[in-house]
């Protein structure tokens, strides 16, 4: 060793130097000593930073240890361990809230602790997902509008039906193509609809071929029912006409093809139709006549000492009607019946003068007869009786109104004249108008439009008979003239055509 190193060493101790090795011998007598480590330094050691606990020292001994205080916002053991600080923050379900997230998980800043976390807002119930309806973290639930449309089998138009998600949607499932139809067979489904393509086609029966079509490839247009099929074209026979596969009647009285007569009753028959003429009306039915009722003849009667007869009153053999026009000169006096060739009679009407010393009746017997003589009962005496028989042809029903001058349309109270007028209102358009008119002596003349068929009377009581053809039912105004101031009494029959 060099001599220069040698100067830097301690003094060696020299081996008769024994003073320091007695001091050695007195060391090993004595016992071993431990220094332990500060509080500070055992809690780091355990990673401990708050708080009181006891711990086991570097000596081996277990000691109370204070590990100090937590600055704010942090708290002891908040974080779940014991004697370490920790910030508390907002639970879950406010962070959650705070970021309007109903499911999954998030990263949000804990404002509180002033940190990043990550929390997990839960899952979704029933059909909805966390984020299904579109919106993250969000519970909802949709369905495209085809996957909708393919889970119902609908393939065009707007379909309307609950979703996946059991919410009502309305989607449109497209359009179809070529010759298929929106709901031909199905609602919603595209398909071949057999009528429309018939109807294209102009076919009438037989086949079609149809092209594109899910449903089929031919269409049958019928068999002609009632009729014959020819190159899908149906032929029926005259009178009938192809509507939907088979021949139907044409109603020609519907249409207005028949040939009835304007005053025909048209009725619709298989293939064809009938004409009847109309009542009051005569003919084949394509040409029909106006048929008014027809006088054939008037016979005045003769009065004797019991009874008013008249005589050889004509015959028919086509139910003809006969009419007894009975003039009275009375105040009490009235027909007690009427009798004669072979008819029943019956009073079909009556009516009396202003002053009650007129009456007027009208009795009515119907059928076949050889003819004869017809008499009148009278409840009194016959004297002061006119009596007229008037024999019509072509009735069919009858309608009767009476009038008199009476003021108040009873037989007292009359207003006379040497004239006459009242309105009737016939109830047929077709129809033979009968009036008769009786005073207390004097001629009487036909009103306007009116022509007298007979007059027949005494000095005491007289009537005249007069017709007019009635074609509408319009009013009708029956009129008349008289040669003397009288008080009068006026009926009228109304004779309908058959």
């Amino acid at each position: 060793m060099p001599e220069s190193d040698m100067a830097d060493l301690p003094d060696m101790v020299a081996p008769n130097d024994m003073s320091d090795m007695e001091d050695m011998t007195d060391m090993e007598d004595m016992p071993d000593s431990c220094v332990p480590f500060s509080p500070q330094t055992l809690c780091q050691s355990q990673g401990l930073n708050c708080g009181d606990t006891q711990l086991v020292n570097n000596c081996g001994d277990t000691v109370p240890v204070n590990c100090g205080d937590c600055a704010a916002p942090l708290e002891c053991g908040a974080g779940g361990t014991p004697n370490v600080c920790a910030c508390v923050g907002a639970s879950d379900t406010e962070l959650c809230d705070e970021a309007a997230a109903e499911c999954g998980s998030i990263t949000v800043l804990d404002d509180t602790c002033g940190e990043t976390r990550q929390v997990n807002c839960g899952d979704c119930a029933g059909l909805e997902t966390c984020g299904g309806g579109g919106t993250p973290n969000s519970c909802g639930c949709t369905e495209e509008p085809a996957d909708f449309c393919q889970r119902l089998g609908k393939n065009c138009g707007n379909v309307t039906d609950f979703d996946a998600c059991g919410i009502i949607r309305t989607y449109d499932c497209g359009v179809c193509l070529g010759q298929e139809s929106c709901g031909a067979e199905t609602p919603n489904v595209c398909a071949c609809d057999a009528e429309i393509i018939c109807e294209a086609s102009g076919a009438q029966c037989g086949t079609v071929s149809a092209t594109g079509c899910s449903n089929f490839n031919t269409v049958n247009c019928g068999s002609c029912t009632g009729g014959t099929c020819n190159n899908q074209q149906c032929l029926c026979p005259s009178g009938f006409e192809a509507s939907g596969g088979e021949c139907q009647d044409i109603d020609e009285c519907t249409l207005g093809t028949n040939t009835c007569d304007a005053n025909a009753i048209c009725t619709n028959t298989p293939g064809s139709f009938e004409c009847a003429c109309a009542p009051g009306f005569a003919g084949d039915g394509i040409n029909c006549e106006r048929v008014f009722p027809t006088v054939i003849g008037t016979w005045d009667g003769v009065s004797n000492d019991e009874q008013v007869r008249v005589e050889n009153v004509g015959s028919n053999t086509s139910g003809d009607a006969y009419f007894v026009v009975i003039s009275l000169d009375t105040l009490t006096r009235t027909v007690d019946t009427v009798d004669g060739l072979g008819l029943t009679w019956t009073r079909i009407i009556e009516q009396c003068n202003g002053t009650s010393n007129e009456r007027l009746e009208v009795w009515s017997g119907r059928g076949n007869t050889m003819g004869g003589d017809i008499d009148i009962e009278l409840s009194g005496d016959p004297f002061g009786v006119a009596a007229s028989v008037v024999q019509v042809a072509n009735v069919a029903t009858l309608a009767g109104q009476a009038s008199s001058s009476s003021a108040n349309g009873g037989c007292a109270f009359g207003v006379p004249g040497n004239s006459y007028s009242w309105t009737y209102t016939p109830q047929s358009a077709s129809s033979l108008l009968l009036a008769a008119t009786t005073t207390r002596g004097g001629d009487h003349g036909p009103g306007t439009g009116w022509t007298e068929i007979q007059e027949v009377g005494t000095q005491n009581t007289r009537h005249g008979i007069m017709t007019q053809e009635n074609i509408s039912t319009a009013d009708v105004t029956v009129s008349g003239t008289l040669s003397q101031w009288r008080n009068w009494a006026s009926m009228v029959l109304e004779l309908r055509g058959p």
